[in-house]
């Protein structure tokens, strides 16, 4: 055993990033342009797309507050996950507006719609919220590898680690190797969100002995605090309002060979 981890275990890890290394290295040949960066030249297929779409809306961040919030409330928990849930049907509509718009960034129509000082303070919110966004999602991953390797290797050291593994790939070819790298993530997200939950019902003895374990309130998705009916309808709104003008959704949203798969 190696912090944690069986030999198995470590190969597989150590594998899986040298393979998201070198997809990205491979793919900084193709990019040649500003645009190629940022929207991975709209080449993207309706695979890719729904990949990419993956790859920005989960986060290790996410597992750890839905888990957690899920622990003290219930099945209300999962509304921290399910925010957007009801924004989807809208991105049918704002995919090919995002396409048809042309622009490389969000900053890019601020600056054009209100000016270059909009424009300016747009990116600077942008920088703010990626600070953000992307400190969550390391101090989230860094706290459950710590948790799986029982403590044998520290947040802190993860988070290191972690930040330069992304950076490898990303900084080398930007959309481009993010639509295939998030193409091969994307199935692994679906494979191990289903795998892990037999396995979780079966610690805790089945689904009648976890019921009888747990309140009745613990099973309904609307909890009788935090997740309540009023908090669950603000949190949907603001999402409907927040999420079309987040500094990533123009390449989300746009960065397809076509208008059919920025909807898709």
């Amino acid at each position: 055993m190696f912090f944690g981890l069986s030999i198995i275990d470590l190969a597989v890890i150590v594998l899986y990033m040298l393979l998201i290394v070198y997809l990205g290295f491979r793919s900084k040949n193709k990019v040649k342009s500003s645009g190629d960066y940022f929207m991975g030249g709209r080449k993207g297929s309706r695979i890719m797309m729904i990949a990419n779409g993956f790859g920005g809306a989960t986060h290790t961040d996410q597992a750890i507050g839905v888990a957690g919030a899920t622990y003290q409330i219930g099945l209300g928990g999962i509304w921290y996950q399910w925010m957007y849930l009801f924004v989807t049907p809208f991105f049918w509509l704002l995919g090919p507006i995002y396409r048809r718009v042309r622009y490389v960034t969000t900053g890019d129509f601020f600056e054009e719609r209100y000016g270059s000082k909009h424009g300016i303070a747009y990116s600077l919110m942008g920088l703010l919220y990626y600070v953000m966004d992307i400190g969550l999602i390391l101090k989230g991953t860094g706290t459950a590898i710590e948790a799986v390797t029982n403590g044998a290797v520290s947040s802190a050291a993860i988070i290191i680690f972690i930040t330069l593994f992304f950076l490898a790939y990303s900084v080398f070819g930007g959309l481009v190797s993010a639509l295939i790298i998030n193409l091969v993530q994307g199935f692994f997200i679906m494979i191990f969100s289903f795998l892990l939950i037999p396995f979780a019902i079966e610690a805790g003895g089945g689904m009648t002995a976890i019921k009888a374990k747990l309140p009745e309130h613990m099973f309904s998705f609307i909890a009788p605090e935090e997740a309540t009916l009023f908090f669950i309808i603000m949190i949907v709104l603001n999402g409907l309002v927040g999420i079309v003008v987040q500094p990533h959704h123009m390449a989300l949203g746009g960065a397809g060979k076509s208008e059919k798969s920025c909807r898709s």
